[in-house]
């Protein structure tokens, strides 16, 4: 017997009885991957990217991957599949990805885009960019300088992209909301005025100041839609707690008036809801929306076609930090126009559907919302990383609990731990395609598993697919054989058949199976022989291999034929 396979022998030895890996962590129940899949749910794929790792998953109503892109593709943000099967995106430009993997564009720009974008029906694409300026610049525009704690204020932009090459664009259209701004700080400026009587334009002095600073985000604009039969943009504002609406018609030189355009109101608000004290319309009594993502209509053929879903964080609710999904029905007639009450607030004052669960449903920050065609609603729980499907009534169908973190994916039946406010297996958005989408046609969807480690049902320490398919034991009884020994030490510590029940005999009566005191005897020997290997040096057979060597190999041996365990 040559060496180098007695080295390995005395290894095996040694690992084996002496160093056994600890048990996993045993399940107490399914915390992540598919929660629940009922026949309820709309079939389809689900795209979602988890913000720590930053890969882009779509996964089957099972909770099984059916595609990935593994390019760290948004950062954190979750793209949109399009009908070509390519992934597109903002990771501080706007960046696309094929079916394949491929890098199709990236292109950057001055202004640094950020959470979303939209694709509009010409091609280009919508984005939503930084602006920033320094407090000189917020100064002359009337921003109190006491509300300014650092050097600059952000403003936004929404530019519109035309593709020129694999990382170039051309900006053919953009809105500033910086040529829309008022306030009654002033009076020396020219957009002094009352800001009551200008619900289309917006206070540059609006907002909550943080005595540790970070002002500088004013507005932070997370979500874009776009409307193409009244040619209107829609755009979330989590920290005025509104939505906005603007007029796309105009050209960018009217976008930065209050006139041209088919409202005629150029780049000024045509529509605002959620917090009518950014307009001086109300106070906190009459607050709809609390830091608010993702507000969009309901595309035309769905349940509900034309109003708008919301999903309404609610950090700062009178009620308590609990989160909520809002569908509401404008106050607009066939021409796009709003109506407004002068020195009221724009409407409406109710819902016609919500979504709560008191504290059990709560993200401050991200999230999304979609209506489904079969009339229910997916909804993003951005913090907690939860995807889930619910029904007119409010019943949940479906639930998929993100596993993945920065560290890698996490154990099945490791608790999923988060406060609301961040949370390791965050995800900023996500959406549910159907099976018939032209992106699939053609595509192999064959399942490629689930993005968790497995389950372990019965908690002995082995995963249900490692029974079943492995080991042939039971995944759902601990001890397969009835011995009184685990599978899990069975296999790993006294290497022994957890199907098969052994002689529990026990002749010296000291309340131990034969078979575990033989097991006991090998260990101790397997120890001693252990401690002799680095200072043994004799040879007594001649075999070129150390005694401790052959030794062990003898209680390898032994240990087969006390367990019946076949060489």
């Amino acid at each position: 017997m040559s060496l180098n396979v007695h080295c390995l022998l005395l290894i095996a030895i040694g690992g084996l009885f002496l160093f056994a890996q600890p048990r996993p962590a045993a399940a107490n129940d399914i915390t992540v991957g598919l929660l629940l899949n009922t026949d309820r749910a709309f079939e389809g794929y689900t795209l979602f990217t988890p913000v720590a790792e930053g890969n882009t998953y779509l996964i089957d109503n099972d909770g099984r991957v059916v595609q990935s892109w593994n390019k760290g593709t948004q950062g954190n943000a979750t793209p949109y599949l399009l009908e070509d099967g390519s992934i597109i995106g903002v990771r501080r430009g706007i960046i696309q990805y094929a079916w394949d993997g491929t890098l199709t564009w990236n292109f950057n720009l001055e202004f640094q885009g950020h959470h979303d974008i939209e694709v509009l029906p010409n091609g280009n694409v919508l984005l939503l960019a930084y602006d920033r300026k320094t407090a000189a610049e917020a100064i002359a525009q009337g921003r109190d300088p006491d509300r300014l704690n650092t050097p600059e204020l952000i403003s936004e932009r929404i530019l519109e992209v035309r593709r020129t090459g694999l990382t170039t664009g051309e900006i053919v259209w953009e809105w500033s909301a910086w040529d829309h701004l008022i306030q009654d700080f002033d009076p020396a400026k020219e957009n002094y005025g009352v800001v009551g009587d200008h619900p289309e334009l917006i206070d540059i002095n609006f907002g909550e100041t943080n005595p540790n600073g970070n002002d500088d985000d004013w507005l932070h604009a997370n979500a874009l839609d776009y409307n193409p039969a009244t040619d209107q943009i829609m755009v979330t504002l989590r920290q005025f707690s509104e939505l906005w609406v603007i007029d796309h018609s105009t050209t960018t030189a009217e976008a930065a008036t209050h006139s041209g355009g088919s409202s005629g109101s150029g780049g000024d608000l045509l529509y605002r809801w959620g917090n009518p004290a950014a307009y001086d319309a109300g106070g906190p009594a009459e607050q709809r929306l609390f830091v608010p993502h993702d507000a969009q209509w309901i595309t035309p053929g769905l349940p509900g076609e034309g109003n708008v879903l919301i999903f309404n964080n609610g950090v700062g609710r009178p009620e308590g930090f609990q989160s909520s999904v809002e569908e509401i029905v404008l106050p607009v007639d066939e021409a796009g126009v709003y109506n407004l009450v002068p020195g009221a607030a724009y409407g409406p004052f109710g819902t016609v559907w919500s979504y709560s669960d008191g504290r059990n449903f709560f993200s401050s920050i991200m999230s999304g919302v979609g209506r489904l065609p079969n009339g229910n609603t997916l909804i993003t729980s951005g913090v907690p990383g939860r995807l889930f499907e619910v029904t007119r009534q409010g019943e949940t169908v479906w639930n998929y609990a993100s596993p993945l973190t920065r560290d890698g994916p996490l154990v099945q039946g490791d608790p999923k731990e988060h406060d609301g406010i961040r949370g390791p297996t965050e995800v900023f958005r996500s959406y549910r395609y159907a099976p018939d989408y032209p992106a699939f046609a053609g595509r192999d969807l064959t399942p490629q598993g689930t993005l968790e480690v497995g389950l372990d049902s019965d908690r002995d320490g082995l995963l249900n697919a490692e029974e079943t398919k492995r080991y042939g034991t039971d995944p759902l009884d601990p001890d397969t054989d009835g011995d009184g020994l685990s599978d899990y030490d069975e296999i790993f510590v006294y290497f022994t058949d957890p199907r098969r029940l052994l002689d529990l005999g026990d002749v010296d009566c000291d309340g131990d199976a034969d078979s575990i005191d033989a097991v006991l005897v090998l260990q101790h020997s397997a120890r001693l022989i252990a401690s002799l290997a680095c200072e043994d040096g004799s040879d007594v057979d001649g075999d070129n291999a150390k005694t401790s060597i052959d030794a062990a190999v003898i209680l390898q041996f032994t240990a087969r034929l006390i367990y019946s365990i076949p060489v």
